[in-house]
This record gives structure tokens, sequence and C-alpha cells, in this order.
């Protein structure tokens, strides 16, 4: 997941601005154009939590794929948009346990790529 998510165009692969140490972010290049409301912090779209909680992560997501994420049991708000405090959008997505859960996870990865950038990745 994580070689699949750092290879994606104009994706580097930082220290998280809004994560625990060792968690890993998807940042859009500086001379990528984005969708600034695709951002978390900076121009971070996700970022990977480590171990023990290996492979959950945070992605800001469009409104209606957040709700689909949260509807369908993939992941949960996170608790800023609980607290009223950031806009439906950002949610925390459970570690992948099988190889169907890795394709989710991956399609949700792309979706927020997609959101920052634009564009639509191939399936």
């Amino acid at each position: 997941m994580r070689d699949w998510a750092f290879a994606l165009p104009d994706v580097e692969n930082q220290h998280s601005l809004a994560s625990v140490p060792g968690a890993r972010a998807m940042v859009m290049h500086e001379g990528a154009e984005c969708n600034h409301d695709a951002f978390m912090i900076g121009r971070e779209i996700a970022h990977i939590h480590p171990h023990p909680d290996n492979g959950s992560m945070h992605v800001q997501l469009p409104k209606d794929d957040a709700l689909e994420v949260v509807e369908k049991g993939w992941g949960e708000h996170h608790t800023l948009v609980d607290l009223g405090r950031r806009p439906v959008g950002l949610v925390m997505v459970y570690s992948p346990r099988d190889e169907a859960d890795l394709a989710i996870i991956k399609s949700i990865l792309g979706r927020s790529y997609d959101y920052a950038t634009g564009t639509r990745l191939a399936a």
C-alpha cells in the first residue's frame, strides 16, 4: 500500500505535520496544481500511521466520499469533525486486514488523490 501511495505522480513521502512521530504523509509536490480544499495541513492529503496502528490512516476526501467510508464501516469521522471544528471530509480509515481490504483502502487513497489533483486514477 505504501509503495503504491508514494509512487503516485507528484506525491512526496514526508513526515506528517499532523500526526504522531513516524507517520508518513502523502504530500503533493509544491509545483503540482491542486485543489487546496483537499489538504489537511500544508500540502498533506493523507498520512499513514506507524506501528502499532500499522496501516490505519487519516485522509481528506470530498464530503460524499467521506460519508460513504463511514457508512460502509471502512473508517470513522475524525474527532475534529465530530466536534464541529472541521467539515465532513476528514476521516480515519482502518488498517487493511486482508487483500480485499487493501483494494478498498487503495481506492480510498485514490479518491483523496483525485480530489487533490482533479484527475481520475486508472482502475
